[in-house]
This record gives C-alpha cells, sequence and structure tokens, in this order.
C-alpha cells in the first residue's frame, strides 16, 4: 500500500479495532485518534476540537469511524480542521440506520 500517514479516529472501537490492523497489515501508516493517550495515539477531542489540529499534522488520509452523541457536530469540527490541515483524503464511515441497534445514541 503506498500512501501517506492515515489517522483513524474511533480506532479504538468496534470497526477500529478491525480496520486499525487490516491497514497496517497492508504496510500502511497507521495512527489512532483518541480522547484517552496510549501508546501510539494522538490524542484530541473531536467534540471540543481541542489537541485536533496537532494530531493532524503529517497526516495525509482521515478514516472518520468514530461516533458520539454529537456526531454531526464532531463531524463538521473534524471536516473544517482537515480542510484548514491540507488533508488529501476524509473517509466518513456513516451511522445510517443507528435507530434500528440498541445503542445509547
Amino acid at each position: 500500500m503506498t500512501t501517506g500517514a492515515i489517522l483513524v479516529t474511533g480506532g479504538t472501537g468496534t470497526l477500529g479495532r478491525d480496520l486499525v490492523p487490516m491497514l497496517r497489515d497492508r504496510g500502511a501508516d497507521v495512527t489512532v485518534l483518541s480522547r484517552r493517550a496510549a501508546p501510539g495515539v494522538r490524542v484530541a477531542d473531536l467534540a471540543s476540537g481541542a489537541g485536533l489540529a496537532d494530531a493532524l499534522d503529517g497526516i495525509s488520509t482521515v478514516v472518520h469511524l468514530a461516533a458520539g452523541k454529537r456526531q454531526a457536530e464532531e463531524a463538521q469540527r473534524l471536516v473544517s480542521a482537515c480542510e484548514a490541515a491540507g488533508i488529501q483524503h476524509l473517509v466518513f464511515i456513516s451511522i445510517v440506520g443507528i435507530d434500528a441497534i440498541p445503542y445509547p445514541y
């Protein structure tokens, strides 16, 4: 796989736990975005935007898997930050149909 650095929001969630290793197995340079510090993780908060500009430094592609109670606001904040950072690609995985599953949001 020949890509630039990839940042995965929601990389520790249900979908992210499967996607991140698959990308790495294909040779991608993958970093996970999280609200909580951990090894190999960039810390930022999509709800407030805190740390987001720094987290996007050196990234060419963002895969947005994070889903929260204020997803529309958080996604807009991420899109704006990606535009400001000159991110080349943003892949947005939607939760259309979320009302049909028993999660709290």
